[in-house]
Formats: C-alpha cells, sequence, structure tokens
C-alpha cells in the first residue's frame, strides 16, 4: 500500500515546478526508447516522484505540476496514458480530463484520476467527465500498475482490429477521426510514391511535416508496425494485387513498388505471402 500526502479541499498550497524534472525525463532520439509514455500530472513534486518510482521500470515518465501544464504536454506529447490527481491549483485534474477528452488528437487517451475525496459525487463527477480510472488515495502501487497495464492492453486490442482492416486493404477511406485521418494520410504518401526507390522513413517525415520521432510513435501505435515495416508491408500489397493481375513481368512490378534488387524483392515477398513473386504470378495469385 502507497499512503501519499495530500491536501483536503480549501487548503492553500503552492504548486512546486516540475518542469526539471519533465525535461530530465524525456528520452533523447539517440535512446531511441518506445516504451509506452506516463504522464503524471501532480502539484505534489513529491507524490509525482513516488508515482513514477513505481512505474518507471517498464515506462517512460513525464510530469507536469497542474492541470493546465498536464494539457499542455498532453497535446505536445501525446502519451499513452494519464495519471492525474484531482485537487490542483490553476486547473484541477476533472477540468484537465474533460478538455483532453474534447479535443480530437488526445480524445483517446486514457486517464487515471487519483483522489481523496472518494465520495459518491466525486466518483460520479469522474464517470461523467470520461475518466477511465478512479482510483482513491491512499492506492495500491499493484492496483496502479495493473490498472495502467489494463488500459494499454485495451487500446493494443483495437488498435490491433483496426491494423487488420486498414493494413490489409490500403485504399482511399472516408476519413472521420484524427487517428483515420492520420493513417490515411500517410498510406497514401506511400501509394503515391511507391515506385520512388527513395521512399523511406525521412521521406514520409519531410512531406508530411512529422518529426521522425512523431512518425514512428503514431505510425507504431496505429498499425503495430514500425515506419519502415508499415512501408514495406503496403509495398508487398501492392505488388501482389500488380502480380496478379498478369498484365507484368516479376521484373517490371519489382520496379513499380520501389525496389531495385531482385533478391530483395523476392525475399521479401516471400516472408509476407509464403510464395516467390513467380509462384504467386503462375499459381495462386487468382485465389488471394
Amino acid at each position: 500500500m502507497v499512503t501519499l500526502p495530500y491536501k483536503r479541499a480549501g487548503e492553500e498550497g503552492t504548486p512546486e515546478s516540475v518542469a526539471t524534472d519533465a525535461a530530465e525525463n524525456l528520452p533523447t532520439a539517440e535512446e531511441q526508447d518506445t516504451r509506452p509514455l506516463i504522464l503524471i500530472v501532480d502539484d505534489n513534486k513529491e507524490i509525482s516522484k513516488v508515482i513514477k518510482s513505481i512505474l518507471q521500470d517498464k515506462y517512460r515518465c513525464v510530469l507536469a505540476a497542474d492541470g493546465k501544464e498536464g494539457l499542455e504536454r498532453c497535446s505536445e506529447l501525446h502519451p499513452d496514458v494519464v495519471i492525474a490527481d484531482f485537487m490542483m491549483p490553476v486547473m484541477d485534474g476533472i477540468e484537465m480530463a474533460r478538455r483532453i477528452k474534447k479535443q480530437v488528437p488526445t480524445s483517446t487517451i486514457p486517464v487515471i484520476l487519483l483522489t481523496a475525496k472518494s465520495d459518491h459525487a466525486t466518483e460520479m463527477e469522474s464517470i461523467q467527465s470520461h475518466i477511465d480510472v478512479f482510483l482513491s488515495k491512499p492506492f495500491d502501487a499493484d492496483i496502479l500498475k495493473l490498472r495502467v497495464e489494463q488500459l494499454l492492453h485495451n487500446r493494443d486490442a483495437v488498435n490491433e482490429k483496426s491494423r487488420m482492416e486498414a493494413i490489409t486493404s490500403p485504399q482511399a477511406i472516408e476519413a472521420v477521426s484524427y487517428n483515420e485521418k492520420f493513417l490515411y494520410d500517410i498510406t497514401h504518401l506511400i501509394e503515391e510514391n511507391i515506385d520512388n526507390a527513395d521512399l523511406n522513413v525521412n521521406f514520409l517525415c519531410e512531406h508530411s511535416g512529422i518529426s521522425n520521432k512523431q512518425m514512428y510513435r503514431k505510425v507504431k501505435q496505429f498499425t503495430g508496425l514500425s515506419p519502415v515495416e508499415y512501408i514495406k508491408s503496403i509495398r508487398m500489397k501492392k505488388a501482389a494485387m500488380l502480380l496478379a493481375q498478369g498484365t507484368f513481368s516479376v521484373a517490371e512490378v519489382m520496379y513499380m513498388v520501389g525496389f531495385s534488387s531482385h533478391s530483395y524483392f523476392s525475399k521479401c515477398f516471400q516472408s509476407t505471402f509464403g510464395k516467390t513473386p513467380k509462384q504467386y504470378m503462375e499459381g495462386d495469385a487468382a485465389e488471394q
């Protein structure tokens, strides 16, 4: 059981800035740390450090001093989970969560609310604000870790279903959400330049205006694949469609999907479909 200090409603207190801690906890580009990112929002620096110590073995942790700063960091970093205190100056946890859920880019980020106010009214307000998990203080460290794992697992299950639908048939879809629009734009960019041998992650970043780090996080989150793997998957699907038409030779298809090495193209294709391009075209393409 973790016992944490807290302020009762009505008590005054000056929040301690944790901007330095936040900067120190952000991974450098060289580290390529792809562990899930947890945003911890609490005006009590000691509480933030306790929560960080519980989670830092498995997750990256970034700190914010109040709801206003937490909202800004959420919009900037798109964390995988937000853990916030209920009572904070400037902007409390409930108001911050409401705004997170109203903004399209952050609306799907799960929020865990920690509070010493375990009364019925507070819990009802949390539910109405679409808080994903409501934990009373003092909370059990193991329960907190399990809640985070559960939220990430549920997100991954949803992403896997979407990935199967989006990747299997890479084609224009009506983008009705931020996630769908992002994936559609990236997929369209790949398909438009699929014959370009220079099509790579840097190409996508340059033509989409998204940083390399953000590109990796978003593509990995929405598809389960790295950007390199996603580009290759689209190329393989396109190659299969062209081969199935029976109009082009294997060599022509190879160049049409951006490969210059026949052996590498054949290796990638066989790894994806279990057949060489020639076997696929001459044998079972019509059955796929």
